[in-house]
């Protein structure tokens, strides 16, 4: 487990990098900046929060036992995510507002794109490096969900925390905020 904690921290560490070939590019994961005043960064700044966000909802629900639960009832996500298995592991709260969030740096994303005339496809993956950085290090922590299973909930915080990717939790909130001002209007 320490093996692949270090292996994804040296892909991590200063950027996330993959080895040029036809099919891929080399990314560099550039720290995520607060909301400015160019809409298409910002856009592209709650589109980096959707995906960190969406990045610990899996996890968690991965390392709450998801799979174990679905192959043991009847039913997927949705009735996981209401189930008793769930509710009482770890920070069901925090869970339900991260999800909530999520949702909203979509929506908020997709009106921004809408209002300034920016295709939303500019929004998504393989259309900039830095969503396809976050993409890859998603699909690397959701392998290493299973690996940390093993470990308690503050044993687990200390070794995501050690992942520079989840730095970006505190820019996050800078757009949770900017998320909100807009909700007020």
């Amino acid at each position: 487990m320490k093996k692949l904690l270090i292996l994804t921290s040296l892909l991590i560490s200063g950027g996330l990098w993959a080895d040029e070939t036809d099919d891929q590019v080399e990314y560099e994961m550039l720290p995520l900046q607060p909301p400015s005043a160019n809409p298409l960064e910002t856009a592209k700044g709650l589109m980096r929060c959707l995906q960190l966000y969406t990045t610990i909802i899996t996890h968690k629900e991965l390392a709450c036992g998801l799979h174990d639960w679905k192959n043991k009832n009847k039913g997927g996500r949705e009735e996981f995510i209401k189930s008793e298995q769930f509710k009482t592991c770890g920070d069901y709260e925090a869970y339900k507002l991260r999800d909530e969030y999520a949702f909203k740096f979509m929506q908020i994303a997709y009106l921004i794109a809408h209002e300034e005339g920016i295709a939303k496809e500019l929004l998504y993956l393989h259309n900039d490096e830095q969503s396809d950085a976050y993409h890859e290090l998603n699909q690397e922590l959701i392998n290493l969900g299973n690996k940390l299973k093993s470990l308690s909930d503050d044993e687990e915080l200390q070794e995501l925390n050690k992942i520079p990717f989840f730095t970006d939790l505190s820019i996050c909130m800078d757009y949770r905020d900017y998320v909100d001002s807009i909700y007020k209007k």
